[in-house]
């Protein structure tokens, strides 16, 4: 084979270099754009469950008339921490 065609022996060491190193976070290499949200936070698990239809439309319509900016999972974990809290208080 021509020396000119023939691939120098470490052809694989740039790839191997590149491999090796640790991956970037991947707040460094987003741009700018929404926000990340609550399914990209490790601090938040989904969940599903079933709650009454009717109590579910009446908890909707109070939150988008009231003022604040909490949404139907907020609302759901305030009032679940808030148990726990109840709970915990009540056994010690």
């Amino acid at each position: 084979m021509p020396a000119a065609t023939r691939k120098p022996a470490n052809a694989f060491k740039s790839v191997e270099a590149i491999t090796q190193q640790p991956p970037q976070e991947l707040h460094t290499l987003r741009g700018p754009g929404r926000p990340r949200g609550k399914r990209s936070d490790n601090s938040y698990r989904t969940w599903s469950g079933f709650l009454p239809k009717e109590a579910l439309r009446k908890a909707s319509m109070r939150l988008l008339e009231t003022s604040d900016k909490r949404d139907m999972s907020d609302l759901l974990g305030e009032l679940l921490t808030n148990w726990v809290e109840e709970q915990e208080r009540m056994s010690a």
